[in-house]
C-alpha cells in the first residue's frame, strides 16, 4: 500500500504522491507494473505454479491474479506458459 511504501522510501505518503504525480503516473499503476513483470519473469522461469505466483505477488486469488494477468497481456498464464518462444 502507498501508506506502507511511503516510509520505507523515506518519504511521507503525500510526498510520494507528489513525486509520482509529477511523473505522470499513480501509485496503482505502478504497483500493477511491477506486478506485471514480476508475474512474467516468474512465469518463464517455470519454477512456481501459478497459484504461487498469485499469493507472492498479493493477489487474494489465483483467479483474480489470473483476471489481472489476462487484462495485461490479452492471455492467461498458462496461456503466457505454452506461447512458442
Amino acid at each position: 500500500s502507498l501508506k506502507d511504501s511511503a516510509p520505507r522510501l523515506g518519504m511521507s505518503e503525500r510526498a510520494l504522491q507528489e513525486a509520482l504525480r509529477e511523473k505522470g503516473q499513480n501509485f496503482s499503476d505502478l504497483v500493477n507494473r511491477i506486478r506485471k513483470t514480476l508475474a512474467i519473469q516468474h512465469l518463464e522461469e517455470g519454477r512456481k505454479s501459478v497459484s504461487q505466483i498469485a499469493y507472492a505477488l498479493g493477489f487474494d486469488r489465483p483467479s483474480n491474479f489470473s483476471r489481472a494477468f489476462r487484462g495485461w497481456t490479452g492471455v492467461s498464464p498458462r496461456e503466457y506458459t505454452r506461447k512458442p518462444t
